[in-house]
């Protein structure tokens, strides 16, 4: 069994891709063990037997869309893999109250390698960007912090392959998969 984390891209914002955390729950705990959900915004937790991530990925696309008529993107990542990345986030990353935080969820292994370099070549000086497996971890200083530019640091097309949580609910992530 593995532990793993679910992040689902772009449900429940607006009027849009409506999805209630508790069905699903109930349609994952069909399939999984020890389901359990964190916010309205899409995280989910549970055990998997050990598969490889992208054919958990697969699962989980086609439990959605046969269940709630949805496509949805999203990210799977296990427990181990996250605690992994965070260790090797960049110095104050999360901490510094001098810049906002945040984490970007690669959600297509193709295009990693653009997302990341399409983040670093569009930071500016005072950002901060370091990255580990699949996450990229991202701290933009308050002094020009502007929410749509983060989402502007990368084109359209590479912007579709990701998912970003906040540094707080990127940790809370964790905390909740270690304590299932």
């Amino acid at each position: 069994m593995i532990k793993v984390i679910l992040l689902l891209r772009g449900i429940n914002v607006g009027s849009k891709k409506i999805l209630k955390m508790d069905d699903l729950k109930s349609v994952f705990s069909r399939e999984f063990s020890n389901v359990q959900s964190y916010i309205n915004s899409g995280n989910l937790f549970f055990n998997a037997n050990d598969i490889q991530i992208s054919d958990l990925e697969k699962i989980c696309k086609n439990l959605i869309n046969t269940n709630f008529n949805l496509n949805i993107d999203l990210a799977v990542i296990k427990e181990e893999d996250l605690k992994n990345a965070l260790d090797h986030s960049h110095q104050g990353w999360g901490n510094d109250d001098q810049y906002v935080h945040n984490t970007i969820f690669i959600m297509n292994d193709d295009l990693r390698d653009d997302v990341i370099e399409s983040m670093i070549e569009n930071k500016l000086d005072d950002d901060k960007v370091s990255y580990y497996g699949k996450l990229i971890f991202y701290s933009m200083h308050k002094d020009s912090y502007d929410r749509q530019r983060l989402s502007k640091l990368v084109s359209k097309k590479l912007l579709n392959s990701t998912t970003i949580r906040n540094a707080n609910t990127t940790k809370k992530l964790l905390e909740i998969s270690l304590k299932s």
